[in-house]
């Protein structure tokens, strides 16, 4: 994976640190099983 820019590089890794602080409600089962069994319906 590359990126353009630093400054791109850092929004990337905001915007997962943003998603993995997040309640996961948008796509539950793109989420590794290993998070625990509050990612099993």
């Amino acid at each position: 994976m590359s990126f353009r820019s630093e400054a791109e590089a850092r929004a990337f890794v905001a915007t997962l640190e943003t998603r993995l602080k997040a309640p996961h409600t948008l796509m539950p089962d793109a989420w590794p099983a290993s998070t625990g069994s509050a990612a099993r319906h």
